[in-house]
């Protein structure tokens, strides 16, 4: 799912940071069982990104995993890709740390 119209700005101390400039949901996988309802998972982030200061734009790849925690089947995997736009030429080291 695209977002591009949507253009969201993230401000702060009156200045935009980024843009979202894009936003899709890559992979959804879901299979739970009917005779899983007590079932304990095992819950996983796994959050990776990738940044051209050429272009400004850094990609955040993400992805959401539950897994039986007895079985260590998988149950549940999302994965999305949002792109966010900086300013040309900025470098890694000036983006907020909240995106690495």
């Amino acid at each position: 799912m695209a977002v591009n119209e949507l253009q969201e700005n993230i401000v702060a101390s009156g200045k935009t940071i980024f843009n979202i400039l894009n936003f899709q949901i890559a992979e959804v996988f879901m299979k739970i069982p009917a005779d899983n309802k007590k079932g304990k998972l095992h819950i996983a982030f796994d959050p990776s990104g990738k940044y051209d200061s050429s272009t400004g734009i850094y990609t955040l790849i993400f992805s959401f995993i539950a897994s039986d925690i007895e079985t260590d089947k998988l149950l549940i995997k999302i994965v999305s890709i949002t792109s966010f736009g900086f300013e040309p030429d900025m470098q890694l080291e000036e983006l907020p740390d909240y995106f690495y």
